[in-house]
């Protein structure tokens, strides 16, 4: 006869080493500058809503302070598009942006830099250890990207 052995129970000391471990591992692999892609300092733009005072809403931007992610390139094809409004190409890239478990990120939070304009479409399901972002880059420079 055989007995049925049931996995171990997580005890709440126990999640709390996991997750600072995986914590821990996360910072080394975004701040790891031993590939091309290393660490990316952002400071991301939020557009955050201002009543008026006869009602109605406009935006202003509101700097978030530099936080430190790491870029992965999601792109299948080669990212460009012609555009005929602009008569010309445009190029635009899927990226996973992946910040500390407290990242301060929110969809369409936006930022730009040398290869073009980002824009966080969303966040992936938070994992407790790690914040994940879809993002986009757009750029009018076909050669930079994928």
């Amino acid at each position: 006869m055989s007995v049925p052995i049931s996995p171990p129970q997580a005890t709440p000391i126990l999640k709390g080493i996991m997750t600072g471990l995986l914590r821990y591992t996360t910072d080394w692999f975004i701040l790891d500058t031993a590939t091309i892609a290393g660490p990316v300092n952002v400071q991301l733009q939020r557009q955050v809503p201002v009543d008026k005072p006869g009602g109605g809403r406009d935006f202003t931007v509101v700097g978030i302070p530099m936080q430190v992610f790491r870029l992965i390139n999601q792109t299948i094809s080669n990212g460009i598009s012609y555009s005929p409004n602009d008569d010309g190409q445009v190029r635009r890239d899927d990226y996973v942006l992946i910040g500390r478990w407290d990242a301060d990120i929110q969809p369409n939070d936006t930022w730009e830099d040398d290869s073009g304009s980002w824009k966080v479409d969303g966040i992936i399901p938070n994992t407790g250890y790690e914040t994940r972002a879809a993002v986009t880059l757009f750029s009018s420079n076909p050669s930079l990207g994928s």
